[in-house]
């Protein structure tokens, strides 16, 4: 999911007093990618606050960044307010099971996110049951890898009930 982005503006759309912006269009940028560039937490958090005030950004990519669960809690608050990511990317971002909860909580509640990218970071059973949880009232969620994470039997049994059919979801290669 990642892809090639010279640099990144997330552009607020509202004014400090609530009105919407008109934002011309060559300021509209509609995916980002940051993979790989020592983010970590502080800088997740940092990217989540911008979330929150951002209506154009489609896609984000985190990827090989030190996230880790502070970053994760962060992005799902973000998510929560944010109604215009479809694809998000934390692969190999150190989330563990109290983000990827937090990410499931926002599922809850988002309805634009179609495309989570969670693959080979550290989350185990109980972030894949929340996770599972979650897909139970969100029914947007297209495509989910969670590929190299830490789920064994009770967290994959609960993800194939929960998936229920939707087209690609892929929990294989989990140690």
């Amino acid at each position: 999911m990642c892809f090639p982005c010279g640099s990144c503006c997330l552009v607020p759309c509202l004014a400090d007093n609530g009105a919407p912006l008109a934002v011309p269009a060559e300021r509209c940028v509609l995916g980002c990618s940051l993979g790989c560039n020592s983010l970590g937490d502080a800088g997740a958090v940092a990217v989540a606050k911008g979330l929150t005030v951002n209506c154009t950004i489609r896609t984000l990519c985190l990827s090989w960044n030190s996230v880790g669960d502070v970053g994760a809690v962060a992005l799902a608050d973000a998510l929560k307010k944010n109604c215009t990511i479809t694809a998000l990317d934390v692969q190999e971002c150190q989330v563990a099971d109290a983000g990827a909860t937090a990410i499931a909580s926002a599922l809850v509640v988002n309805k634009s996110l179609r495309d989570l990218n969670l693959k080979r970071n550290m989350i185990d059973d109980a972030g894949v049951i929340a996770l599972a949880a979650a897909l139970k009232s969100n029914k947007t969620i297209a495509k989910l890898n969670l590929v190299h994470n830490y789920a064994r039997g009770e967290g994959i049994a609960a993800m194939i009930t929960a998936w229920g059919g939707r087209a690609v979801g892929d929990l294989t290669c989990n140690p």
